[in-house]
């Protein structure tokens, strides 16, 4: 994870994208779900209530899309979107969902410059509790998960001097978070089983250029954070000064083996794959963009979200698994079968996408996700697969 604003109309666009492929064809429904005229925070789908719960499984979250920086909910019901304002003022940057406490109640994580909030809604009231602030950079990266592989989810955070916390809930109070630092010279882009061991790391970038990416594993005997690189990128462009590598994700994207595999952008914008092979990381650069269509999301808010979203859809034969991703002229994602990636349009924008982020999840509640995208014209839009 009030002041009242002017209400919003739901601006419904239906747009029908369909392609002839190798693989199963998808036609997406587009429906503008709100707009607005200011800079959005990140999205968010999830349910972060406890006590009475309500009865839809899930609702979209922007962390603010309006200038008064409101922390909004999107409920699906009676075949339209309806909009809640949970709190406003809030300001918030990205937000993330999930059971930071392990009480099995989900709650909003979110990004506020060097804060981190923990919102969510008890018995029909919400609230917002600010549970960390950093002392040296902003923060750019918020991740939850099982980094000590000891059943206990805590909350990871990395400022932009390349610093992580790791906050982990002792309870009962709400203040009640013990704060350890890692001091590893990297980001916490992401966590999880990227060698496909059943051992969770955290992967992110690292280093003065932020050309490597590193991965972290907690050794519980020695009590220590292992650090260990993943790859490097090397820089050969003469007379040109690089970007950084970034946008490190984890996702499962083929069928055939359901494996594990990490995705990140190079410092050319294009899309690169990593796969631990059981020995070493073997890097595959999957799409190489050209100037007019790299990847669209700026560097300096990456605290916004993540640019990838990985996706499933179990309604085709065989089952489609998806990576997808915003570029400066279009959203698109991939398919990968038969050791070929496929590049599929789902729409063309037509004009640079700067502030994206994208969701793919059943925020509708009707058993079928979809994918949630923000655009160039601060909006939040679904595409709806039919």
């Amino acid at each position: 994870m009030k002041l009242n604003l002017l209400a919003l109309t739901i601006i419904l666009l239906v747009s029908v994208f369909s392609q002839t492929h190798l693989y199963p064809s998808i036609t997406w429904e587009k429906t503008v779900i709100d707009e607005d005229n200011t800079m959005t925070g990140g999205i968010a789908i999830g349910r972060p209530y406890i006590g009475i719960i309500p009865s839809n499984d899930n609702y979209l979250y922007c962390a603010s899309l309006n200038i008064d920086r409101n922390l909004v909910e999107y409920s699906f019901e009676n075949n339209q979107w309806n909009k809640n304002i949970v709190l406003s003022d809030m300001n918030l940057d990205g937000i993330i969902i999930a059971s930071g406490r392990n009480d099995n109640y989900e709650r909003i994580y979110a990004i506020q410059g060097k804060k981190i909030y923990e919102v969510w809604c008890s018995f029909g009231v919400w609230f917002s509790n600010l549970i960390f602030e950093t002392t040296d950079a902003q923060i750019n990266y918020l991740i939850v998960g099982d980094g000590r592989n000891d059943g206990i989810n805590r909350v990871y955070l990395s400022s932009k001097n390349h610093t992580i916390y790791e906050l982990t809930f002792t309870g009962p109070g709400q203040n009640d978070w013990d704060v350890e630092t890692i001091n590893q010279d990297m980001y916490c882009e992401d966590i999880g089983l990227g060698k496909n061991d059943s051992i969770n790391r955290i992967y992110g970038v690292g280093g003065n250029d932020e050309w490597t990416i590193y991965e972290l594993t907690y050794n519980p005997i020695y009590e220590i954070w292992e650090k260990e690189e993943v790859y490097s990128y090397i820089w050969e462009t003469p007379f040109t000064y690089p970007s950084t590598c970034w946008g490190v994700s984890i996702g499962k994207t083929r069928i055939e083996d359901d494996l594990y595999r990490i995705y990140y952008l190079d410092v050319d914008g294009d899309i690169n794959e990593l796969f631990w092979n059981g020995n070493s990381w073997e890097n595959t650069c999957i799409n190489v963009f050209s100037t007019t269509d790299e990847y669209g999301y700026g560097f300096s808010i990456q605290q916004w979200g993540k640019p990838f979203a990985f996706g499933e859809f179990c309604n085709n034969e065989p089952p489609t698994r998806m990576i997808f991703i915003n570029g400066i002229n279009s959203l698109y994602y991939f398919i990968y079968k038969s050791g070929n990636w496929e590049r599929i349009i789902i729409e063309e924008i037509g004009l640079p996408a700067t502030y994206m982020d994208l969701e793919f999840g059943c925020a509708r509640n009707s058993g079928y996700p979809a994918l949630y995208s923000l655009t160039l014209g601060y909006s939040i839009t679904e595409f709806y697969p039919e």
